[in-house]
């Protein structure tokens, strides 16, 4: 992977249980992961994310569990495909691929919940 960022705390117990899409400001974008955790999680898990080519960006969770495949992106936007590779390619990991329009840059951050926003330019 290429323009790699890591984030997270080695939360473990989670699951992935919703994912949404929207336009984001003028040019932007917006995928947003909500987690679900149990009983006994605590923080939030650890995801590396990155580009496997220009158009190609990966999104791998550690201590998590997809609570199943995600819905399609609207039409229209920078995202035109993310789909959750089975099996996963990553040992121990859980790996969403997303397909783009084009090159973007990205910013991503945890909120509360946890959540995993990512904004893409």
């Amino acid at each position: 992977l290429t323009d790699v960022i890591d984030l997270g705390t080695g939360g473990t117990g989670f699951d992935v249980a919703g994912l949404r899409y929207s336009a984001h400001g003028p040019d932007g974008y917006r995928i947003v992961f909500d987690m679900n955790g149990g009983a006994r999680s605590t923080g939030a898990p650890s995801v590396r994310i990155g580009f496997g080519n220009a158009t190609t960006m990966y999104i791998e969770f550690s201590g998590t569990v997809a609570a199943g495949a995600p819905q399609a992106p609207a039409g229209g936007g920078v995202v035109t495909g993310l789909t959750l590779m089975q099996p996963s390619p990553v040992q121990g990991k859980i790996v969403y691929q997303i397909t783009l329009t084009r090159n973007v840059n990205f910013v991503a951050n945890y909120l509360d919940g946890p959540r995993l926003v990512i904004d893409l330019k």
